[in-house]
This record gives structure tokens, sequence and C-alpha cells, in this order.
């Protein structure tokens, strides 16, 4: 396996006043004639534009192969990403890789970070007028090719897997930095921080990837500086203490907010006396995101120092592909102005008959790690788009566990209602 990772940093124009109408963004998009050429910031109200750049955004990539199957996690950190656009996406991304690579499967996620640029178009001045800068997304499918490609071409021989997974009742540092008070029901929360650390034949770390659920934006709407938000911050806590390369995936972070955010005053305590420093939105800035970040970041590397070593035999992949209609009417004119710059071919309303909205194509997957004895002993599941807790845990038809019904105020987690081992799953 190997890891990877290549800036995607923006160098966001500093103000409005340097405007130019870069005739190389009109020729990918003639929408982008006359218009603004500034990074318009996603994530919140449109018209933030940003005057700055305060760390990295990152794409970061890991290429699994067990000798059949080969394949490639790669992350960008930004709000949301297309595998079909008009001129970019990730299918552009994928057309770049060499085939020589042999990569069998290619997995693309986003981490959902609301203080980078609008890379959907829903930002811009208004909700009719694209926020996306043409250039910078053709960068970015070139810098996700980049991690890829290195990725696969710097494997290195996997000794053991060490995996955790974790919840505030047993790891209390993580305790109350996700909010979901009454302002935005139900109240299920997915708790459990997860990782993975991948060594060498040595015991030397080569990668580790990181799981959590709940939204990057610590920084808020009043932030101008782009920033991958907290995430960044626990990447770099995680390299520095383990080594290797930390890439980090959002979870079901759905209406799952991040502690300080619009939803004040709800969060768990932190402390003894009752308080949590973090509720509060008087500080919200990088200090405060980085606290998040680090303690985050702590959290991950006490518990993979303690956690289960597996000696990974195989990966099994299973996949699907399926169209989700959608009813989001805002959606559907975005494809019909051109704002969201779909493909029309993948994108066509009538592959979804009887749907009112927009038609989009879904890829979802199923990533087994086995033993020797060919037994599973870690599982990756991944869900296209912004999932919610609700909805990855709805009781099933069966008995067996199920998950506590939602009371006013509470936060019943979604850990009774799992059955894997908390130390051998992802």
């Amino acid at each position: 396996m190997s890891p990877t990772r290549t800036r995607t940093e923006t160098g966001a124009t500093t103000s409005a006043s340097s405007y130019e109408d870069d005739p190389r963004n009109d020729a990918l998009d003639p929408q982008s004639k006359g218009k603004y050429d500034g990074i318009y910031m996603a994530g919140f109200g449109g018209d933030r534009v940003a005057r700055g750049c305060h760390d990295d955004l990152w794409a970061r990539a890991i290429v699994l192969d067990d000798g059949k199957t080969k394949i490639s996690f790669a992350v960008i950190d930004v709000v949301g990403a297309l595998k079909h656009g008009t001129y970019y996406g990730f299918a552009r991304a994928e057309a770049m890789l060499d085939p020589a690579l042999g990569l069998t499967h290619r997995i693309f996620a986003s981490t959902h970070n609301h203080e980078g640029p609008d890379t959907l178009g829903l930002w811009g001045v208004d909700t009719v007028v694209d926020g996306k800068f043409p250039l910078y997304m053709t960068f970015v499918d070139r810098q996700v090719a980049r991690a890829i490609t290195e990725a696969a071409m710097n494997l290195v021989p996997v000794g053991d897997v060490t995996a955790m997974r974790v919840s505030p009742a047993e790891d209390a540092e993580p305790l109350g930095l996700q909010v979901r008070t009454g302002c935005r029901p139900p109240f299920i929360f997915d708790e459990d921080l997860r990782a993975l650390a991948f060594h060498d034949s040595s015991g030397a770390v080569i990668a580790t990837v990181i799981n959590w659920a709940t939204h990057p934006e610590s920084l808020e709407s009043e932030n101008e500086m782009i920033s991958s938000d907290f995430p960044g911050f626990l990447r770099d806590e995680v390299e520095k203490e383990l080594g290797g390369t930390a890439v980090y995936f959002s979870g079901d972070l759905g209406a799952v907010e991040i502690v300080g955010d619009t939803c004040v005053g709800g969060a768990p305590p932190r402390n003894p006396d009752g308080s949590n420093e973090l509720d509060s939105r008087d500080d919200l800035g990088f200090a405060r995101t980085e606290t998040i970040g680090r303690t985050v970041g702590g959290a991950v590397v006490r518990e993979l120092s303690a956690g289960e070593s597996i000696r990974v035999a195989s990966v099994d992949v299973r996949s699907a592909e399926y169209r989700v209609p959608a009813s989001n009417q805002t959606f559907e004119l975005g494809r019909m102005l051109g704002v969201l710059d779909l493909d029309p071919a993948v994108y066509d309303p009538s592959l979804c008959p009887g749907a009112q909205g927009l038609c989009g194509p879904a890829e979802q997957y199923a990533v087994t790690f086995l033993d020797r004895a060919g037994a599973p002993r870690i599982e990756i599941a991944t869900v296209p788009g912004r999932c919610s807790p609700s909805s990855s845990s709805a009781s099933p038809p069966t008995a067996g566990p199920t998950v506590p019904p939602p009371t006013p105020g509470g936060r019943p987690s979604r850990r009774s209602a799992m059955r894997c081992d908390p130390r051998t799953s992802s």
C-alpha cells in the first residue's frame, strides 16, 4: 500500500478591486465571461469572497494492493465534488490515470469543508450565479490524479494493520465536540471516532485513515481565509506523533454540527463543573479550530497505540451503481441554468422516470479486509452524498438491537445498534 498527498491551495484574490476576466476561465465555462474571477467560499451563504489563505487544502490518496485487487481512496478538502461535470470532476481525474497503474477500483470523497472554494457553483454572488473558479476546478482534478498516481507508484509492503473505534464514553477527549440540538432534529449521533494505521515490516506507520462524523465548519461564516478547518490540524497531529500520511474521511455528518456552531448551549460538558469552553461563539478563530483538531487527533494517536493489530491477507471489494432521483428544485434550477455544470448525458432527468428534479448517478462500496483464514476483520462502507446518521440507523426488519428513540433534548447514540467488535471496525 502507499499514501500520498498534494496541495490544492487557491492563491485567493485579495479584493474585488483586482478584478480580471481571465479568458482561460471563459474558455472552460462560457458563463464565466464577465464574472468576477475571485474565489467564492462555500458552505454558508453566498457572496463570501476569500481574501487570503491560512493553510493548505489537500488532495490525499491511499492505494491498497493485495496482488489481485488494487483500490485507491482519494479525498479532497472541499465542501463537495461531482464526478461528472461538463469540464471538471472526479471522472476527469480518473481519465488522467495511466491504465498501467492497474487500479481495479477508485473511490473519491470530499471532507465537506466549509472554509474552502465553491466547488459546486452554489455560493456565488447570488443563487443564479456560478461561484466556481474554472481553472481551479481543473487544477484540483490534476492534483487528485497526481496523488493517486504517486501512491500507486510507491507501494510499501504492509506488516500489520491497527484498528480502533472509540466513543466519548471510552475516551473523553472528543466529548462535547459534536452538537445536534433542538434546532436540527432528530437527536441521533454517530459518536464514534474510527481509525486505521498501516505499518511496514519494521512497525513504522506508513499511513493512517481517520473517520469522524461532524461538519468541518468550526471557523464559521465570518471567516474569509481559505483553510482545511479542523481536519488539517487533526491530520498534522497524527502525522507528528505517528509518522506517515494521515488521510481524513468524514462520516455520516448530515445535520451534525461542530461545537459552537449555530446551535450553541446544547453540547455535552467537557469539564467536571459541567462547562464546555468550546460551546460558544465568542472566539471562532484558528486557535479554537486547532484545539478541536489536535484534541481529536490526540485521541486517534492514543487509541491506535492501544489498538488491535491485525495481519491482513487480502481485500474484498463489492460495489453498486444506481440513480438517485432528487426533489430539490434549487438543484434542478441550477442544472437548467448551467450553474452546476453537470454533464447533460449523465444527469439526464429522463433517466429517473417520475422524478421531479435532478437525476444523479451514485456509487457505493463495501471494502472488507480479510485475515489469512479468510475471516473478515475490518469493514469500510461508503455512502454517496452527505449522509445523515438517522438514515443509516434504521432498525432492521429482523430481531436485533435497535436505535433508541429520539427524546427532546436528548442525544441517543447509534452505538447500541452496532454489533461489530469495536476494535476491528472502521
